[in-house]
């Protein structure tokens, strides 16, 4: 590892915890300029990427949120929880068959999760 790249992590971690800190206490805008400053440093850094789509959810920027859920997704293909709240926000974006392909991933990943069959199954009574 270079010099550069040790203080490239440096600043990573910096930015990162300086993120979930705003996260944590409710400052969702700043919380992701932080994430993007991480992401564009780290950009295979999913855990940014992860608090970074809750931000934009909690700002109502679901279409943002999803695109941050994707890129978790492609980093981190198995995180149950990250199809989960994909599909979620897909719901709110009334885009119910692709939120039921989410929280069917999010089921074939981790089958005892009871999460992706009770959502899966709320967004499928509703289409009838």
């Amino acid at each position: 590892m270079g010099l550069f790249d040790f203080l490239s992590k440096k600043q990573d971690v910096r930015y990162f915890d300086e993120g979930h800190n705003l996260y944590k206490h409710g400052r969702y805008s700043e919380a992701i300029a932080s994430f993007d400053k991480v992401t564009a440093l780290t950009p295979d850094n999913a855990d940014a990427w992860f608090i970074r789509g809750g931000a934009l959810d909690k700002l109502g920027r679901n279409g943002e949120a999803v695109d941050s859920f994707d890129r978790v997704i492609a980093l981190t293909p198995d995180n149950a929880h990250a199809w989960i709240l994909r599909g979620i926000l897909l719901k709110k974006l009334g885009r119910d068959a692709d939120a039921v392909a989410s929280f069917d991933r999010a089921i074939a990943i981790d089958p005892d999760n009871p999460d992706g069959m009770i959502l899966r199954d709320s967004v499928l009574k509703k289409q009838t």
